[in-house]
């Protein structure tokens, strides 16, 4: 154990350090000072919720791969062994079942009691891990002092108890693994909404529907005809603020919407994507809907609290806190960002190629069909040739790409074309697959894949703008203020969530892995056209050695012209001044990159430009950085003079 970094006589932090740097060393880790520190800190935030000293709730953005499951699962293996009889109650949540199976199984290891370990789940038992399965049995309503819960239930508002109290007592903490949203969203666009009243009329007009089903269709094309409404009005006068417009629907008595929804659910000839729409509409009908109107879809926003107010105390472990705007938004979560993230996690041996071509799901799955005169997808291709280039070195090679949808299954064109190719879809490499396929939505909460130093991202999932929207306007307070979105507002957090899918994206892989704070060495490349996207991940990837590229096979993007290439020059110019610069003014940029802004063409993609870039703001003719002091690029020192300024 380091000399500098040790217990310091507090129970059960103590004990719950010695297991966790025991166990993290046995599997290979090799602790820094600084890796230490953060550990110790976090143990004591544990406790000091046990003991009653602190409350609320607080965010932990440690990078990936530092161990923070490991410090849930020794912190109550410790609290277990120092009192194994007591009540002092946990609950742990996490997005996947088969995660808190894994906890569980970990927690026995370090010798908990099964019988006061409790995980809830509906999931039929299976000795391997499947979809829809899990290697542990559910202990369903019984109340234990460990309490293992998902996401998903806790959010539905369900055996709010079970997780909330245990022996008539309110539990000390909720450790909640991964990102913290206080709202849940549903949103409708106008155009969806259409076509599913369209259809249903249709089927009525040449069908013959009980009057049931006619007098649901007449209520729900009455709503249709009011968003629209709203829509029409707003598209019309224009609504740069995001603010929308709120909308009451008819009144009807719970027992008609339950009739209503029974019908509708009832009809043969509805897609279930018309069925959904039709039935989201009549779900959130009496509730209180705003309508707003983005550059990709127009529609109703409807949120509601997710987080059971019963839920006082929680520590929510989520690496990419540091650089998720939306996470920002909600104030009631106060974060931890004591150490610099340089000094936790470096990545110098990461190299990062950002492929410059759109990597939406509409362009993607367009690239992924096969023209007559091609052997294989375009972005087959693509991929082809990153694979065939590390196909004799890598160890693995983990490419992410887009669920199946509407018939356009991309994984399944990727593997046959390269098997086609000649490369081994089923071969191992060191009993590891050497080639393994994931899809977005499983970026975060998967460990296994740390043996692929080559990470591929055919395209990088975009959030839809009407339902980050709304997603913005669920973690915004309820203080009585107008909550407003505007488009600047949407596309900065638009980005953001990107560079998290990114960052968690290549944590699957090797880079996960910390040797004496630094990451293990990985090549990654993703499809992405946004030039600026790199400042945002530098901050919790600081050190890896990027460079942009255009694409071999792909169309490459057009907005990789003068406003994506003078962005990307001018954020490396101000990454590579002084970091607590507090202000930049334009002139130096422009001199020092020898940027000619004489016609209106340049001086508007230089405009455009500088308002992309993350972390600054336009005042005048300066860029002044947004928070000085925040940034977690910043050295000890620089943090000390920022502090005492």
């Amino acid at each position: 154990m380091s000399n500098d970094i040790q217990p310091h006589g507090r129970l059960p932090v103590d004990e719950a350090f010695r297991i966790l740097v025991r166990d993290l060393e046995t599997r290979g880790n090799v602790l820094s000072d600084w890796h230490r520190a953060a550990l110790l800190e976090l143990l004591d935030a544990f406790a000091e919720y046990i003991e009653g000293k602190a409350w609320g709730r607080k965010a932990f953005g440690l990078p990936t791969g530092m161990g923070k499951t490991s410090a849930v699962a020794a912190f109550i293996a410790a609290l277990y062994k120092l009192d194994p009889i007591g009540n002092t109650a946990i609950a742990v949540a996490a997005s996947k079942v088969e995660a808190l199976c894994e906890l569980k199984r970990e927690l026995i290891r370090l010798e908990v009691a099964p019988e006061q370990i409790g995980l809830k789940h509906v999931y039929a038992y299976s000795k391997h891990a499947r979809p829809e399965r899990a290697t542990e049995h559910s202990t369903g309503d019984d109340s234990r002092r460990f309490q293992l819960v998902t996401h998903a239930r806790l959010r539905s508002g369900k055996d709010i108890d079970l997780f909330t109290r245990f022996q008539a007592r309110p539990r000390a903490v909720l450790i909640y693994d991964e990102t913290l949203f206080r709202s849940d969203v549903l949103t409708l666009t106008a155009m969806d909404l259409g076509a599913a009243v369209g259809a249903l009329g249709g089927i009525l007009k040449y069908g013959d529907g009980s009057p049931m089903v006619h007098e649901a269709h007449k209520y729900i094309a009455q709503c249709t005809e009011l968003v629209s409404s709203a829509v029409r009005e707003l598209t019309k006068r224009g609504d740069p603020d995001g603010v929308g417009m709120q909308v009451d629907l008819p009144d009807r008595k719970p027992a008609e919407i339950r009739a209503y929804r029974a019908t509708v659910e009832s009809v043969r000839g509805l897609s279930k994507a018309q069925s959904k729409a039709l039935d989201d509409l009549l779900q959130i009908s009496q509730e209180t809907l705003r309508v707003l109107v983005t550059e990709e879809g127009k529609g109703i926003v409807w949120t509601k609290p997710a987080i059971p107010k019963e839920a006082r105390n929680i520590v929510v472990l989520d690496a990419s806190q540091t650089i998720r705007e939306l996470v920002k938004l909600d104030t009631s979560i106060a974060p931890v960002n004591s150490f610099d993230t340089d000094l936790l996690k470096t990545y110098e041996g990461v190299q990062v190629v950002q492929i410059m071509a759109h990597g939406g799901r509409a362009s993607m799955e367009r690239a992924s069909k096969r023209e007559r005169d091609q052997k294989a997808a375009t972005l087959s291709l693509e991929v082809i040739d990153l694979v065939r280039q590390h196909w004799e070195t890598a160890r693995g090679i983990l490419i992410f790409a887009y669920k199946e949808k509407k018939g356009t299954n991309i994984v399944g064109t990727l593997r046959r074309d390269l098997k086609r190719e000649g490369f081994g879809i089923d071969e191992e490499r060191g009993g590891k697959p050497r080639l393994q396929f994931l899809t977005w939505g499983d970026e975060t909460a998967l460990n296994g894949y740390e043996h692929c130093d080559v990470v591929i991202m055919a395209g990088v999932l975009h959030r839809d703008k009407l339902e980050l929207s709304g997603a913005m306007r669920g973690q915004m307070p309820d203080d009585g203020r107008e909550k407003r979105t505007p488009r600047k507002a949407v596309v900065k957090i638009s980005e953001s969530e990107i560079a998290h899918l990114i960052y968690q994206g290549a944590s699957r892989g090797a880079c996960r892995r910390i040797n004496n704070g630094h990451a293990a060495p990985m090549q990654l490349y993703f499809i992405h056209a946004h030039a600026g996207i790199k400042g945002t991940l530098d901050v919790v990837m600081p050190g890896a050695i990027w460079s942009t590229r255009a694409p071999k096979y792909l169309t490459p993007s057009k907005r990789v012209g003068a406003t994506e290439t003078m962005a990307g020059r001018i954020q490396s110019y101000l990454d590579a001044v002084d970091k607590v610069a507090p202000k930049v003014r334009t002139a130096q940029i422009k001199t020092a990159l020898r940027l000619d802004t004489g016609n209106a063409g340049a001086r508007k993609a230089f405009d455009r430009a500088v308002q992309s870039i993350d972390g600054w703001d336009r005042l005048g003719q300066s860029l002044v950085r947004t928070h000085p002091c925040s940034s977690s690029r910043l050295s000890v020192e620089a943090s000390r003079r920022c502090t005492s300024s």
